[in-house]
């Protein structure tokens, strides 16, 4: 009885839900997507080049996420759509910002650490390289535009630095090891 009380205490953080600890307005959450789209959507003027992140941008990001961590979910939600969509430069810029928040806002490991953005993450990478078969990254990088091949390489390099601070992340890594896929060197 004491632990059913103790759990039912508790908030677990989740794609669907907020903590209970902190209430955020609509109006909050609508203000912080917003932000995040603008951080990694605006820089993008040509889709086959890689822009670089808006670093300013993303700190004031990462500082708003450290002082409302209810905001955590919002911002897993926003990144998670943009990172798999089929837009490579935004997908470039959203997976930095995602990197730079799970380095900087513990808080926001729990958000981050779910099925959801993970299978999005690991099924927006070409066949090919998820389940190789015996055919090697690099040599079927000649058809791909180079900000394809930057989305690729950065999202392989996230999943094994992701895999050495969280849990989930380390099974994904574990699983893609055992089909053989090859990540690059960070």
């Amino acid at each position: 009885r004491l632990l059913q009380k103790s759990l039912a205490q508790r908030t677990f953080p989740s794609s669907q839900s907020q903590p209970m600890a902190q209430k955020v307005t609509d109006k909050e959450n609508l203000d912080f997507k917003n932000r995040i789209k603008n951080a990694v959507l605006v820089p993008i003027k040509d889709s086959s080049k890689v822009p670089s992140p808006d670093i300013g941008k993303n700190i004031a990001i990462c500082d708003q996420l450290s002082v409302k961590p209810a905001l955590g979910w919002r911002a897993e939600r926003t990144l998670r759509k943009i990172a798999v969509g089929k837009e490579h430069a935004a997908a470039i810029l959203a997976l930095n910002l995602a990197d730079m928040m799970v380095k900087n806002c513990p808080k926001f490991r729990p958000y981050m650490n779910t099925k959801l953005f993970s299978q999005g993450l690991v099924k927006s990478l070409p066949k090919s390289v998820r389940d190789p078969q015996g055919q090697r990254f690099h040599s079927m990088a000649d058809d791909r535009t180079p900000a394809e091949t930057e989305r690729i390489s950065k999202s392989l390099i996230l999943i094994q630095s992701w895999a050495k601070v969280l849990h989930h992340w380390n099974t994904v890594y574990l699983d893609l090891k055992r089909r053989n896929c090859e990540f690059p060197e960070p």
